[in-house]
């Protein structure tokens, strides 16, 4: 029997909601660019500096919003309304004390030594330190709280927040930085006093939604939120490092035979495919919250008949543009066009391997998607890379898109794989 429409188009608008909640989120910092960039004397680059220091504080933010926002989920599908969120936001808050605490500590230690040759604008951004990471328990709050509404069900509420905290930021912006010359410290302070704002209506609202709930976490609950966001952390941080190294290794001139255009066409390819791969990043989380939520029998069916066509289409418009994105991007020659072909092929199975990744966080097993993730990614993806570097071929190089992700599926989808992977406390479902 078919699905009710209605149940399918909010189905889809949820996801459309978590998506442009996402996109508005990487907005921000693109109007503190714009105007900093304004202001002149490299602020611009000051801010870029900084934010980069807040590197754990983006791998745990990922990872907790999705840990909590699962758990409130499987408490609304078995009956207990409410239950974790209030939990959730205190949590939050309290770890990102510590992690606003490591993040000023290591501005204070790198901050000198990276601006070394340009000693004239470490004052500048020292004075802007504390601002940014007094702010971090805020922003670690926000994050999940948004994450939060998007389990309830409420992803309009939570994309209007968004809309509106773009436009007070762009306000903030022009009057602190411009206005009364405050420069990067007026940027941060703007971004203080909108997530002050933000998260006590948020507190408010989701206070309103768990009536009678307590506020103080029990430990069970703690523990298993906080092993939940490790290992999506771990998860999280195994595929920056892959990233990273990858690019580390590209540009090494030795022991690689010599090549026209590699990283130049590797760090398009990278480039243009985390733009690619952002609406799977989120179809990943929104699946992990609607299969904790919801029928999973009937959410499995519909992603597999409508996603799956539309990564095809995109596979395909993918690779009709290779030409036309190569000229916008300034690209030609195998290290681009090889890229390009095997980014393309690999969306279709990306929505295979997000579908499989959801199921398990929705059923608790973030541990298990976080060791395969990282084993595939290192274990076969990074060999793949340095044996098509070695031989010069760009097909060989690329297929880390590929294979890495056919061992995700495949290792999720067999539940005899775990049995030698899962620790003692662990065990597959059924």
């Amino acid at each position: 029997m078919d699905r009710p429409a209605p149940l399918i188009t909010r189905f889809w608008h949820g996801y459309l909601a978590l998506l442009l909640a996402f996109a508005a989120g990487q907005l921000g910092p693109q109007i503190d660019l714009a105007v900093l960039a304004r202001a002149g004397d490299g602020q611009a680059g000051l801010y870029a500096l900084l934010t980069r220091l807040a590197l754990l504080e983006l791998v745990v933010t990922m990872a907790l919003g999705t840990a909590l926002s699962v758990m409130a989920s499987q408490a609304q599908r078995a009956g207990r309304h409410g239950e974790g969120l209030r939990p959730a936001l205190v949590l939050a808050g309290a770890l990102g004390v510590p992690l606003g605490l490591l993040g000023a500590l290591a501005g204070l230690g790198l901050l000198p030594m990276l601006l070394h040759s340009e000693a004239a604008q470490l004052p500048e951004v020292m004075a802007a330190l504390p601002w940014f990471f007094l702010a971090t328990p805020l922003r670690l709050l926000n994050s999940c709280a948004g994450l939060l509404l998007h389990a309830r069900g409420e992803g309009r509420q939570a994309l209007r927040i968004k809309g509106v905290e773009l436009l007070a930021r762009l306000v903030l912006d022009l009057a602190l930085v411009l206005g009364f010359g405050a420069g990067l410290s007026g940027c941060f302070i703007a971004g203080l006093l909108l997530n002050l704002g933000t998260c006590a209506w948020l507190l408010r609202h989701l206070a309103h939604a768990s009536p009678g709930q307590p506020w103080r976490p029990r430990w069970a609950w703690c523990r298993q939120a906080l092993l939940h966001s490790g290992w999506e952390s771990q998860r999280v941080l195994a595929i920056q490092a892959f990233g990273l190294a990858a690019v580390t290794l590209v540009a090494m001139d030795r022991p690689w035979p010599e090549s026209a255009g590699r990283l130049d066409g590797f760090s398009a390819v990278l480039t243009l495919g985390m733009l690619v791969l952002s609406p799977l990043n989120a179809l990943l989380r929104f699946l992990a919250l609607r299969l904790a939520a919801g029928d999973p029998v009937a959410i499995r069916d519909e992603v597999r008949r409508r996603a799956l066509p539309v990564a095809a289409v995109a596979s395909a418009g993918l690779l009709l543009a290779i030409q036309a994105l190569g000229q916008l991007y300034g690209q030609s020659g195998p290290w681009w066009t090889a890229g390009l072909l095997l980014l393309a092929l690999s969306l279709p199975l990306r929505v295979l391997g997000n579908l499989q990744r959801a199921q398990y966080q929705a059923a608790g097993r973030f541990a298990e998607v976080g060791r395969l993730e990282a084993a595939a990614l290192w274990l076969v993806g990074l060999p793949v890379l340095l044996a098509g570097m070695a031989l010069d071929c760009p097909p060989l190089a690329y297929a880390y898109l590929l294979l890495p992700e056919l061992c995700v599926i495949t290792g999720l989808h067999s539940r005899k794989a775990w049995a030698s992977l899962a620790g003692p406390g662990e065990r597959p479902e059924g």
